[in-house]
């Protein structure tokens, strides 16, 4: 059994959430304003020459960048409102909001949005232009014709660093600190190793190039072009690779995440209910008073009530108290080992009466409490208690997070209802399971008497479960389909830019006999050095993440991995990839050759 939103399956705070969307986003601007600047290299080297100072450089970029962000931020802003309502209406469709759930349309809510891209492509421009406004003119001008070879010690050992730091925050800390804290570090280690890689990015190109220049070599004119363009223009390439690798690893490591919390969930609910039959209603809830008369059944032996809700547990994280919300149930504890198997690790569930716990793996190492221990828990009505933790289990993405006495979570639920009853009938001394046709019987008689009522095998029951699980999978997707959107569009447009801005490249080639076709094969060649190096990049980065989280979640380190998932992943940023450098190619390659030579100039 499973609730909405089990807090198992979130593994993450909402402000932490934000604050890598927010460097996911500065991270995307900064690569595409990279590449806008890398493109004007010439231009600011002559600024440089002719006595502009480093902070005049900056001043200039910095203008040009405020005013493009903050045209585009206040553009975005009534969009924003938009799709805010859609966002609305696909939660309501999964289940996740009522149907009546109207939004509050507040106008602060925009201009902290305004306030914050302008601020972060402010960030962006500034790192970008960076090195061209500190280097010498003479050096600038050297630089805007010629690529600068070897990447500098320090970028090399700040990307190493980097690298080490992410792989630590992935799979070290869900070792030493368990619980959402450690997953949510899991996840926040992919900005880690993105920017690492995005450091060391054009030393990938050139490796990537190295190795498939023996393939591109056989292709004897467009082939030795783009080995040559791969090998000189690493750093330019770069900038297109590091969206792509963004991407494919963002839309692979959440996949990975959400599937092994999926999978691993089903089984949990599979394998831990041990009853006969699973008494549950068609429409609403069940009458706390139903059970004692499913127990009242001739041959049955043990009756299970199942209640849910959802609490909060505060406790203290990095000295600072903070609540955070739990899926809960409520269960009775007699003879509870007949119906429901959650796998306890420490204590007993026998104890489960009066003010109580019984908490998951990772309720209990996230909030720091063990058996024993008092656990600070706000029930479903607001009412706070200090309850003893009597047991831990491991089941808990697929029961939830908090197991409290049956009677304390009804009391202070809204509906004080059961959500399933588990019936285990008699121990006949045959087989054990006193599942016979007595039970059968006359639970269908109940069944017939009570509109809605429902009676099914554990299997049968399983099943339905399993929308619930899919339904908490597609809200996370939902929830980050819009940041993958947005990578998505970062990495056309990085691709197109880096495309066009070669216009004089190809007008220059065509004067000294290069065909239209042989162009095209040129770029057609490149893109595959661009696209292989950023998916083998996206999926060694989604890698450490992905055990992470299954370190997290599960206390495996073996993520579940769907390999059709993952190839439609890779096949669609690889035609992505391809469209948005050979439609721009075909694109610069229609005017005459000395026009796209002087036009540049």
């Amino acid at each position: 059994m499973t609730s909405r939103g089990g807090g198992g399956a979130r593994g993450r705070h909402p402000c932490s959430s934000a604050v890598r969307r927010a460097v996911v986003v500065v991270f995307v601007v900064s690569s595409t304003l990279g590449l806008a600047i890398h493109q004007r290299r010439r231009e600011l080297a002559m600024l440089r020459a002719v006595a502009a100072t480093p902070r005049q450089v900056h001043k200039l970029i910095g203008s040009e960048v405020l005013l493009v962000a903050g045209a585009g931020a206040v553009l975005g802003a009534a969009p924003g409102f938009l799709v805010a309502g859609l966002l609305r209406d696909a939660f309501a469709d999964v289940g996740v909001l009522p149907a009546d759930f109207e939004l509050s349309f507040n106008p602060l809510p925009a201009v902290a949005a305004v306030l914050l891209s302008v601020l972060g492509a402010l960030l962006a421009g500034f790192i970008a232009a960076r090195r061209i406004a500190k280097i010498k003119p003479v050096e600038a001008l050297s630089e805007s014709q010629v690529e600068k070879g070897e990447l500098g010690r320090t970028r090399k050992a700040v990307a190493l660093g980097l690298l080490g730091l992410g792989l630590v925050t992935s799979i070290v800390l869900p070792l030493l600190i368990p619980g959402q804290l450690a997953i949510a570090g899991a996840g926040g280690s992919l900005l880690l190793l993105m920017v690492g890689s995005a450091l060391i990015s054009p030393v990938l190109v050139q490796t990537t190039t190295r190795l498939l220049t023996p393939l591109l070599m056989r292709s004897k004119v467009s082939g030795y072009l783009a080995a040559a363009n791969s090998t000189a223009n690493a750093r330019r390439l770069s900038s297109a690779v590091v969206p792509l690798a963004l991407g494919t690893a963002m839309a692979l490591m959440q996949l990975s995440m959400l599937n092994t919390v999926e999978v691993t969930a089903k089984e949990q609910a599979a394998t831990g209910v041990v009853s006969d039959y699973v008494v549950t209603s068609g429409t609403t809830g069940l009458s706390t008073d139903l059970a004692e008369k499913v127990r009242a059944v001739d041959g049955v032996g043990t009756v299970t009530p199942v209640a849910r809700s959802q609490v909060l547990i505060t406790y203290v994280e990095i000295d600072k108290p903070v609540s955070n919300p739990f899926s809960a149930q409520g269960l009775e504890p007699r003879d509870l080992d007949r119906t429901l198997d959650l796998d306890v690790r420490e204590g007993s569930l026998d104890e489960l009466r009066g003010d109580t716990v019984a908490l998951s793996r990772i309720a209990a190492d996230t909030a720091r409490l063990d058996v024993g221990d008092t656990a600070d828990v706000d029930l479903g009505d607001g009412t706070r208690k200090e309850l003893k933790v009597v047991a831990l289990y491991g089941k808990g993405l697929g029961f939830g997070d908090v197991t409290l006495p049956h009677g304390m979570l009804t009391e202070h639920t809204a509906h004080q209802q059961d959500t399933a009853l588990l019936v285990t009938g008699e121990d006949d001394g045959g087989d054990g399971g006193g599942a016979d046709g007595k039970v059968e019987s006359g639970l269908a008689d109940l069944a017939d008497g009570t509109p809605g009522l429902v009676v099914q095998s554990p299997e049968e029951f399983g099943a339905v479960e399993q929308g619930e699980f899919t339904q908490q999978s597609s809200t996370s997707l939902i929830a980050n389909a819009l940041l993958i959107l947005y990578v998505l569009i970062a990495v056309v447009n990085t691709l197109v830019m880096a495309t066009t801005g070669r216009s004089r490249e190809f007008g220059m080639l065509r004067l000294i006999g290069t065909s239209k076709q042989q162009t095209r094969r040129m770029m057609f060649l490149e893109s595959w050095v661009v696209i292989l190096t950023a998916v083998v990049v996206g999926i060694a980065l989604a890698i450490p993440p992905a055990v992470g989280a299954a370190l997290g979640t599960t206390g495996q380190p073996i993520p579940y991995v769907e390999p059709l998932a993952w190839g439609g992943i890779v096949v669609f940023v690889a035609l992505l990839g391809w469209l948005s450098i050979s439609l721009p190619t075909r694109s610069a390659l229609r005017g005459r050759p000395i026009d796209a030579v002087y036009a540049t100039e």
